[in-house]
C-alpha cells in the first residue's frame, strides 16, 4: 500500500483559503481534515499534531525496531529473558506497523 512520502504538517488553512485544522503534505496537499471550521478545540489541534508526529517518525522508528529485533533475536536469545521480552515487544510493534495486528 502506498502512502504520501515526506514530512507531513498541520496547517490552519487549505489551498482554497478555508480555515480549520488540516494535515498536509510537504507540497501543501491536504491529506486529512481534522476540523472544517475555524472554531477548533485544543484537543483537535493536539490530535492533528500527534498524527503528524507519528507519521513523520514512522519510517525511522520502523527501521530501528527491525534492527533491535535482529539484535535481540541473535546470540544467546534463549538464555536471556530480557532479550526475549524486548524481541517480543518488537515483533508486536512491527506487526502493528505493518497492519498485521
Amino acid at each position: 500500500m502506498e502512502y504520501t512520502k515526506g514530512d507531513w504538517k498541520v496547517t490552519d488553512t487549505n489551498k482554497q483559503g478555508f480555515s480549520g485544522v488540516f494535515i498536509a503534505s510537504n507540497k501543501d496537499n491536504i491529506l486529512a481534515t481534522i476540523s472544517g471550521t475555524p472554531y477548533c478545540s485544543q484537543e483537535e489541534h493536539a490530535n492533528a499534531h500527534r498524527i503528524v508526529t507519528a507519521v513523520n517518525a514512522f519510517d525511522d522508528m520502523y527501521e530501528a525496531l527491525k534492527e533491535i529485533k535482529q539484535i535481540c533475536a541473535g546470540g544467546a536469545y534463549e538464555e536471556n529473558i530480557e532479550r526475549q521480552i524486548i524481541a517480543g515487544k518488537c515483533f508486536i510493534a512491527l506487526a502493528k506497523a505493518e497492519g498485521k495486528s
